[in-house]
């Protein structure tokens, strides 16, 4: 009980640092823990979060301010337009 009780006060404490909701804090650590990766771009994180790509835009938006995840690389994904963000999660921080 006393991890789960510890997992429960550190999303509590990375919503207060960065004005995301525990729950969506929560939804999105998650996701990254269960998928065994740590490197992603907005659209794949969105994709498996189910949200919209601007929504993820946000969220990542406020954990980078905060720390918690980036910037490692830019991909180009197709001939035009903008590169994608490569972005990596830092998990270990829940820990």
């Amino acid at each position: 009980m006393k991890k789960k009780n510890s997992f429960d006060e550190r999303f509590y404490q990375i919503a207060t640092e960065t004005g995301l909701s525990a729950n969506t804090v929560y939804k999105v650590f998650n996701k990254i823990i269960n998928s065994g990766k740590t490197e992603f771009t907005s659209k794949e994180l969105a994709t498996i979060c189910g949200v919209s790509i601007r929504t993820m835009d946000r969220i990542i938006l406020r954990l980078c301010d905060s720390g918690y995840c980036e910037v490692v690389s830019e991909q180009l994904m197709s001939k035009y337009g903008r590169p994608s963000r490569i972005l990596r999660f830092k998990p270990f921080l829940l820990f």
